[in-house]
């Protein structure tokens, strides 16, 4: 197979592309990594409360429920000036739970 190739004249007036390169703050990746490991954790766990109503563990998935709200608490605690939607996941998952358990009763 042949290659592609071509030539420029010196006289063009091309100059290469000035390039940005980025400094390795470990720090920063760090942060980042956990800031979505804690996203992907608190869907994990609003998954598995779900399955735990599904399959009518209703007491598991209320301690669950619970673990969440104290993950959130301390969440709050750490960045009291932070944007954490917690509310209305919780909100969601306690009416899960509720439906599941009144499904269950009857």
């Amino acid at each position: 197979m042949r290659g592609f190739s071509f030539a420029v004249r010196r006289d063009a007036g091309l100059k290469p592309a000035e390039r940005r390169l980025e400094v390795y703050d470990p720090a920063a990746v760090q942060n980042r990594l956990n800031r979505s490991m804690r996203r992907r954790f608190t869907d994990d766990l609003g998954n598995l409360i779900r399955r735990a109503c599904l399959s009518g563990h209703i007491e598991a998935a209320q301690s669950l429920l619970d673990v969440l709200r104290d993950q959130f608490e301390r969440e709050k605690q750490q960045f009291p000036h932070g944007r954490i939607p917690a509310e209305l996941l919780l909100q969601e998952l306690a009416r899960e739970i509720a439906a599941a358990s009144g499904k269950r009763a009857a």
